[in-house]
């Protein structure tokens, strides 16, 4: 079996870093379709994110916060907005 690294997966920092100062949690929010036509493909995606935040747990010493999944209304309109 190959191991990588973490770094290997990075990318080259050409798109910025974030910095999360001691003490923060990491932010993680997510866009899913919730209603609508292909719910039935957003709302699991949604319970996916969360169940692997949680086995996973902590990232670096951070807590992670999921906020609230936003709904794309399965449409361009309500995934502008929830943007």
């Amino acid at each position: 079996m190959e191991v990588s690294t973490v770094g290997e997966h990075l990318g080259d920092g050409s798109l910025g870093t974030v910095e999360v100062g001691p003490g923060e949690a990491i932010q993680i929010r997510s866009l899913n379709a919730i209603t609508g036509d292909v719910a039935f493909l957003g709302i699991p995606n949604e319970n996916g994110i969360r169940m692997a935040v949680e086995d996973y747990g902590q990232i670096g010493g951070h807590d992670v916060d999921l906020g609230t999944g936003m709904d794309d209304l399965c449409s361009a309109d309500g995934g502008q907005a929830a943007a």
